[in-house]
């Protein structure tokens, strides 16, 4: 058994619900403990993409030709149950910042080979993080 239920926003009402209805009527309780509802990937005209209409746009072939890392950097670009449109541009500006934040990261670590922190009494949040 799972406790999360991904669910895209368009079929709440009958996957989602139908499911917590039958769960009820012959388990007596709610199959999950959390649901999260998600968006759409939409073309870059802002239209569902779906294989009848021939809009999609295959995930392997992002891939090849974008690192992962700029493929989760574009889909961090919206909040959770928004849509997002698949714009190429979006995946070249995630490339671009991912290997910023990289190089930044080797310069930093580069530099830090011998520091030694000095120890602080922490007080309050920062204490907690």
């Amino acid at each position: 058994p799972c406790s999360l239920r991904p669910q895209a926003h368009d079929i709440i009402r009958t996957w989602a619900f139908y499911t917590i209805v039958k769960g009820i009527y012959h388990q007596n309780e709610i199959p999950w403990k959390d649901v999260v509802i998600s968006g759409h990937v939409l073309d870059p005209k802002g239209e569902a993409m779906h294989k009848s209409k021939g809009n999609t746009v295959e995930p392997r072939e992002v891939l090849v030709k974008y690192p992962a890392d700029a493929l989760r950097f574009w889909a961090a670009g919206s909040k959770l149950g928004d849509d997002l449109r698949y714009l190429e541009k979006d995946l070249l500006t995630g490339q671009k910042t991912v290997t910023k934040l990289w190089n930044a990261a080797k310069f930093s670590f580069s530099h830090l080979e011998d520091y030694k922190e000095q120890p602080k009494k922490l007080e309050g949040f920062d204490l907690w993080i």
